[in-house]
């Protein structure tokens, strides 16, 4: 009965997942209506859209390793949406291969990913369900 339980409520999290994912995706597309016919692209690194005439060594941010839950591993700033402390220019992300290659490489990735908080593979720190901060902790009270 718990193995047919945690069978489902897996699928049901990557369905939740790809569910956002689309969303995601529809919200993106819909931002960038429009903006094909003036030459804008997308960045792989940030995911900013970018022309090229405009597009130099500094124009893209991106951090070198992964948000903590409090800082930067990388530079030590401690607000998520803090600008990357790696610079460089905006690099084209292929249309063709985001559709094909970004479901499949987002899922082996997660399935590879080693959570710094509990060292279990499959998860990250985000999403640990032994995570030791009260102050990280989802409550249901709103």
């Amino acid at each position: 009965m718990t193995q047919a339980f945690n069978k489902a409520d897996s699928k049901n999290k990557i369905l939740i997942s790809e569910h956002s994912k689309m969303v995601n995706r529809i919200q993106k597309l819909k931002a960038r209506r429009g903006k094909f016919d003036e030459g804008t692209k997308v960045c792989k690194a940030c995911g900013k859209d970018f022309n090229e005439k405009e597009n130099f060594n500094w124009s893209c941010s991106t951090h070198q390793s992964e948000f903590s839950g409090e800082m930067w591993w990388c530079c030590g700033k401690t607000a998520k949406e803090a600008r990357g402390c790696k610079f460089s220019k905006h690099e084209k992300q292929d249309e063709d291969a985001e559709d094909e290659d970004n479901g499949t490489v987002l899922e082996a990735n997660k399935l590879n990913m080693k959570c710094r908080c509990c060292k279990e593979i499959g998860h990250s720190i985000e999403n640990c369900p032994r995570d030791p901060n009260i102050k990280t902790l989802k409550t249901d009270i709103e």
